[in-house]
């Protein structure tokens, strides 16, 4: 059987300075994909590994529910940041660090404790957004570890001030294996004024949901976008059929 490895990925649709597509740019444009020989040597698979910018991982969680990916483990041990899917075993090599990351981040002295109003049991509203906020983070907790099988669907939904939807961002995610928190970090968007954050069980109605415990608004970073990184070592997407922003 063939196969190939992709040595790059870009867009196959070049865009103009008003981001509308430019199709002259595309007619003259290399291929979108770029690829090597299969198999490659063990000297050039590390050296292939090493000079990766990326790793974007199209795994079906399904399957790789509790298998083992060897090429996840190669890129996170050489540093290279991934992206991985949801409710998978690779979302769990990349939620411990992340993990760390965030709560680290929730006790900094410059993040700005951010006030909200339930809307009953599965749902928060941040009515009052700082100006020099650029991302919300999030903690929530359970009385108890969450069983295997067990995940949380979040909603960030952000609003200006007509009330317009600016963006509405879905995660998939639980606690490190024997924890009982979470967090989860949304970058806000410009005209940004109110925040609604929903919450229900990823996959089964039956699953526990945990409550909203702390909140912070962090500051607008100097450097770079103004935003802060979402992970530490990666980003976990989400699985087939849901939309990803």
């Amino acid at each position: 059987m063939s196969r190939v490895v992709v040595e790059q990925l870009q867009s196959a649709f070049p865009q103009d300075s008003r981001g509308d597509v430019d199709v002259d740019a595309h007619a003259s444009s290399p291929p979108a994909l770029r690829c090597v020989p299969y198999p490659l040597s063990s000297c050039d698979y590390v050296e292939f590994v090493r000079r990766a910018d990326v790793g974007l991982f199209f795994y079906d969680p399904s399957r790789y529910y509790s298998r083992y990916s060897a090429v996840l483990a190669e890129m996170m041990c050489v540093g290279v940041p991934v992206i991985v899917p949801a409710a998978s075993w690779l979302a769990d090599q990349v939620a411990e660090p992340n993990e760390e990351y965030l709560a680290g981040l929730l006790k900094s002295s410059s993040a700005l404790r951010a006030g909200w109003v339930s809307q009953g049991s599965r749902c928060v509203e941040f009515s009052e957004v700082p100006g020099v906020a650029s991302d919300l983070l999030v903690q929530f907790a359970w009385d108890e570890p969450l069983d295997a099988g067990e995940f949380l669907r979040v909603t960030f939904v952000q609003r200006d001030s007509a009330g317009r939807v600016l963006r509405s961002t879905p995660v998939v995610a639980r606690p490190v294996v024997g924890a009982t928190t979470m967090h989860s970090l949304v970058p806000l968007v410009e005209a940004v004024q109110s925040i609604a954050l929903e919450w229900s069980g990823a996959f089964t109605e039956s699953a526990r949901l945990g409550r909203v415990v702390d909140a912070k608004f962090l500051p607008r970073r100097s450097d770079g976008d103004g935003h802060h990184p979402r992970g530490a070592v990666g980003l976990v997407g989400l699985g087939h059929g849901d939309a990803t922003t």
